[in-house]
């Protein structure tokens, strides 16, 4: 499968035997991958139907390595498979993609789905200059756009968005579910977000030297459990720069934010939440639910009104733990019914 490949038509799937039972097998195995180019020259596949609730490695493309996509839009998918599953690749390594979209319900059963609108899960790859939009529906690691990043070479997303609704359980993010190590630039997500734990409007998980600049989220982030975000559920040891995000809050749990729900020795510079927020749970913040372990916030501000119905319940910061916070403010009003206000931030809001 290394060969160069070029659609010169428009492909409708939806006829036999590609519109039932299994559907589309998927091209490339984690045996066998995709190690090819594909152009898709601008053409459009549309109605592509993959019925694959117990396989792993699901899409247009399964599995790829060393693989170059481009120019490929997919309309009106309906796919459904295990883990790693994407609307165009379940599994992206070495790889890059670009100038690509992908529209309908792309959906993943496993517990760890590893789930993504575009693309299951990436490492070391670019992706840059696609979208997806729908929805995107499955358990833990689920991205509107990408469900899993890992990068022992770091990749870059740029240039890149989703419009879809995600609903997951942990690590789930409007654009990226989980992000270890890569750089996104220029991408924006703007559908709704619903899940348990590490729930972001933007991010779910944002670690180990993974950066963010210059993007947004202004979808609502619903999170049953901890870590919710408007923009990132969790940023640890990651970066975040020049960055927003406009959507309603609501948590459950404990480290609930306006933009991120806990920053864990994270940085965080030039950006700002406007989103209202409503936590439950201990450490609600209209900018971050727990500064912590050395975090550094600089330059920032939220504008939201916040609720919270347990303590340490902030204007800015729910609680501030050995962090660093610098030329940063609140100007909004904070309700909490709770005593416990010692280590909350609130740099301009006003308790009423």
């Amino acid at each position: 499968m290394s060969a160069h490949y070029v659609l010169t038509a428009n492909i409708d799937c939806n006829v036999s035997p590609f519109n039932e039972g299994l559907g589309f097998e998927p091209i490339g195995t984690n045996s066998e991958p995709f190690t090819g180019v594909f152009n898709g020259d601008g053409y459009e596949i549309s109605s592509l139907f993959i019925n694959r609730s117990s396989q792993a490695f699901v899409g247009l493309f399964g599995y790829t390595s060393n693989a170059e996509i481009s120019n490929v839009s997919l309309a009106g998918v309906n796919i459904t498979g295990y883990s790693g599953v994407g609307g165009l690749v379940g599994v992206l390594i070495d790889g890059t993609v670009a100038t690509s979209s992908v529209e309908g319900s792309v959906t993943a059963t496993h517990n760890t789905s590893v789930l993504g609108g575009l693309v299951g899960r990436s490492e070391n790859s670019t992706i840059s200059s696609s979208h997806s939009s729908g929805l995107v529906s499955g358990n833990g690691f689920v991205g509107g756009l990408v469900g899993s990043i890992v990068a022992l070479v770091p990749g870059t997303i740029i240039d890149s968005h989703s419009t879809a609704t995600v609903t997951g359980s942990d690590y789930v993010g409007g654009l990226i579910g989980y992000n270890e190590g890569d750089t996104i630039i220029n991408c924006y997500a703007t559908g709704d977000v619903t899940g348990e734990n590490y729930v972001g409007g933007f991010v779910g998980y944002n670690y180990d030297d993974g950066t963010i600049e210059s993007s947004n989220a202004a979808g609502n982030v619903n999170g049953s459990g901890y870590r919710v975000g408007g923009f990132v559920g969790e940023n640890y040891l990651g970066i975040i720069e020049n960055c927003y995000a406009t959507g309603e809050v609501v948590g459950s749990g404990s480290r609930v934010g306006g933009f991120v729900g806990e920053n864990d020795e994270g940085i965080i510079n030039n950006s700002y939440a406007t989103g209202n927020v409503t936590g439950y749970g201990l450490r609600v913040g209209g900018f971050v639910g727990e500064n912590d372990y050395y975090g550094i916030i600089n330059n920032s501000y939220a504008t939201g009104e916040v609720i919270g119905y347990d303590g340490r319940v902030g204007g800015f910061v729910g609680e501030n733990d050995d962090g660093t916070i610098d030329n940063s403010y609140a100007c909004l009003l904070y309700t909490s019914d709770a005593a416990d206000e010692e280590d909350s931030v609130d740099l301009g809001g006003r308790r009423i």
